[in-house]
């Protein structure tokens, strides 16, 4: 297609200069404008139904956009929506040759598969927003089963999987890290108390500092979700945290 579009250009050039001559060639003007036609009508033929295809892509995207705004979303499906939003339209049309729907497709293809990867991994961007002010004291992590947790703040209350929350191990897809796993040790030992085994404890304290740094993420807080391991000889979590049916894990 594209010689018949660089062909119809070079024609309109000389039917211009044509037009500006004094006297006008009519006869030259009439065969020039004949072939411009003949040139839109073929490039019309060949672009017809990438033209359809890229409408019914304009369409899906408007109809997904529709859908996320009257769904009742969780933090991390609310992210997904805004970079649903910024996905492009194909606005500007096929243009002259139909490279830019061309290019607008590709970056479509290109973020919904970033999107893909981030789902597949969690969303380790995922903010939980709390009040300014609060404290690790203030919150409340509640195993509703192995795999996910409810989270009370302020003013809130959600639940989540572990995946939504970026503890997925991107080694096993659909499997806990190991700082979830750790978590979990921790909701249900007694008193949320866990002390640094003898055997292999670095593994242990690798999982706490993985724990650590995702929980200052998912919250924005600087604070350490942690007491001071030196001085309360074990880990203990300044936030509320709890299993109560010990029997599901």
């Amino acid at each position: 297609m594209k010689p018949l579009v660089f062909e119809r250009e070079a024609l309109k050039q000389q039917l211009s200069q044509v037009n500006g001559q004094v006297p006008k060639d009519t006869i030259k003007a009439d065969q020039i404008e004949q072939r411009i036609a003949e040139c839109n009508e073929e490039i019309n033929r060949v672009v017809k139904p990438f033209s359809e295809f890229t409408e019914g892509v304009r369409s899906l995207l408007n109809q997904i956009k529709s859908a996320f705004r009257f769904l009742p979303l969780s933090p991390s499906m609310q992210e997904l929506r805004k970079e649903v939003e910024k996905l492009p339209l194909l606005l500007r049309g096929l243009g002259a040759d139909g490279t830019e729907a061309r290019d607008d497709l590709l970056a479509i293809r290109m973020r919904l598969s970033e999107l893909a990867t981030q789902s597949r991994q969690g969303n380790p961007s995922l903010r939980i927003e709390i009040p300014p002010g609060t404290k690790w004291e203030n919150m409340h992590m509640r195993f509703l089963s192995r795999e996910t947790v409810e989270i009370a703040t302020p003013d809130s209350r959600r639940h989540y999987n572990f995946s939504e929350l970026g503890f997925e191990d991107r080694r096993k897809s659909g499997a806990p890290n190991t700082a979830w796993v750790f978590l979990r040790e921790l909701a249900l030992a007694k008193g949320n108390e866990f002390k640094r085994p003898l055997s292999e404890p670095a593994k242990v304290e690798k999982a706490v500092q993985a724990l650590r740094k995702r929980l200052k993420d998912l919250f924005g807080l600087d604070d350490d979700p942690f007491h001071p391991y030196r001085q309360v000889k074990h880990y203990a979590p300044k936030f509320k945290l709890s299993f109560p049916n010990p029997v599901d894990h």
